[in-house]
C-alpha cells in the first residue's frame, strides 16, 4: 500500500512497518531458496523458449 506522501518530503522512515517488512523478505527468500535447491526445475504453464543445447 502506498501512502498520499509516498517520495514526498513528508514521507519519512518512521513510516516504514519494518516488522511487516521483514516478514515479507523472509517469505521471498525462502521461497527462492526452495526453488533454487529443488532436484527438478518447477513445471511451467508456458515453455521456456531456450536454445536448444548441443
Amino acid at each position: 500500500m502506498l501512502l498520499a506522501d509516498y517520495h514526498k518530503p513528508t514521507d519519512t522512515v518512521e513510516k516504514i512497518n519494518f516488522d511487516l517488512m521483514e516478514k515479507r523478505v523472509k517469505m521471498i527468500f525462502y521461497t527462492a531458496w526452495e526453488m533454487v535447491n529443488r532436484d527438478a526445475m518447477l513445471k511451467r504453464d508456458t515453455p521456456l523458449n531456450m536454445p536448444a543445447t548441443r
